[in-house]
C-alpha cells in the first residue's frame, strides 16, 4: 500500500466518522426537541393528578352506587369491591 492510498483511505474514514457525528447530533437534537414539547403536557398531568384520582374515585364510588341500586340492595351497604376497588380509605 502507497502512501497516497493510506492517505486517501485516512481522509474517507475521517469523512465517514464526521458525516456520522453530524447525523448523532442531529438526532440526539430532535430528541431533545421532542422531550421538551412534551414537558407542558407532562408537567399539567402531574399538576392534575391528585385532583384527577379524586374525582376517578368519585366515580367509581357513584358507579358501585348504581350497580347495586340496580342489583337490588339497600343504600349505605357496604360491598366487598367498593374496598377493593377503591384502596386505602
Amino acid at each position: 500500500m502507497t502512501l497516497e492510498t493510506q492517505v486517501a483511505e485516512t481522509d474517507e474514514k475521517i469523512a465517514d466518522a464526521t458525516e456520522e457525528k453530524e447525523s448523532t447530533k442531529a438526532m440526539k437534537e430532535n430528541k431533545e426537541s421532542y422531550r421538551e414539547s412534551l414537558k407542558p403536557k407532562c408537567d399539567w398531568m402531574k399538576g392534575a393528578f391528585d385532583t384527577r384520582r379524586s374525582k376517578r374515585r368519585e366515580e367509581m364510588d357513584g358507579l358501585l352506587e348504581a350497580k347495586a341500586s340496580l342489583a337490588g340492595a339497600a343504600a349505605g351497604e357496604e360491598f366487598i369491591q367498593k374496598g377493593s376497588l377503591r384502596g386505602k380509605k
